[in-house]
């Protein structure tokens, strides 16, 4: 079979994420979020292969994944919302409850799962992303007549945070994070940070990255969407260039790990040391 890199860009891996730093030395599961379709897979560090996470309802459109602090447990969500969570060490079938039914606000959006144990309770947040044209009025009117210009660009409009509730099976929106906290959504892990620890973060904001893999790979000469929003206001700050950047792979979020350096052998090989 014969597929020009086109086609074959929609069978690459969407997203990677670590349930530890794999230099702790500790037992570090890698997950993979598949294209096209959301399905999820996972090795052990010297595994000889990858486990497919088989379910009775499908290993189907998941959007995103996370893990709690132990690394034990896999918790996934779906593009309704549904939250699963997987144990990992159970039989190949993987052991699975549900956390959280679909929910009628994260139909249709960009979500996120993220753990936020410092507000208590569940400790999970659903993070819905709200895209639309840049200039609405255009866009009606190309939809209405495709002989108008139209540059194609499309942007993050709102970001609502719900704190889920799974003993009820419910979420609630809020308006903050506590005062304390930032988040990190894009291609990466979904990260909450505390603003004590990291210094020119601003408190009760979530910073973004544009993650639409079907935008990205279709309209290539746009801006990436990129920027931060304002959970107290709701506004924003558009923290993009001018022109586009790079269209692939998508811009991640990088937590810089300085207690690693790189080392050239006599061989001529690079080592990386703790």
């Amino acid at each position: 079979m014969t597929m020009t890199a086109r086609e074959l860009s929609e069978y690459l891996y969407l997203r990677v994420f670590l349930s530890s730093n794999p230099s702790d030395g500790g037992d570090c599961i890698v997950v993979l979020l598949h294209r096209p379709q959301g399905q999820i897979s996972f090795a052990r560090l010297g595994d000889p292969h990858w486990t497919w996470i088989r379910t009775p309802t499908g290993n189907l459109l998941y959007v995103d994944v996370a893990f709690r602090a132990d690394g034990r447990k896999l918790y996934g969500m779906r593009r309704d919302g549904t939250i699963h969570e997987f144990d990992l060490n159970g039989e190949p079938a993987l052991e699975r409850a549900t956390i959280l039914p679909a929910q009628e606000c994260a139909m249709w959006h960009t979500n996120y799962l993220v753990d936020a144990p410092w507000l208590g309770g569940d400790g999970w947040l659903l993070v819905c992303r709200y895209m639309r044209a840049a200039n609405l009025q255009v866009y009606m009117a190309w939809r209405a007549d495709r002989s108008v210009p139209y540059d194609g660009v499309w942007n993050t409009h709102l970001i609502k945070v719900y704190r889920v509730d799974s003993a009820m099976g419910t979420v609630a929106e809020i308006k903050d994070l506590g005062g304390h906290h930032a988040l990190f959504l894009g291609c990466n892990n979904s990260i909450g940070l505390t603003v004590v620890d990291c210094p020119g973060i601003l408190p009760n904001h979530i910073y973004y990255t544009d993650n639409e893999e079907d935008y990205a790979l279709n309209k290539p000469e746009c801006a990436r969407d990129i920027g931060v929003y304002n959970m107290e206001d709701g506004s924003f700050h558009q923290v993009q260039p001018p022109s586009s950047w790079l269209d692939w792979p998508l811009p991640v979020w990088i937590i810089p790990s300085f207690n690693l350096a790189v080392q050239h052998t006599r061989t001529g090989q690079l080592a990386i040391v703790a």
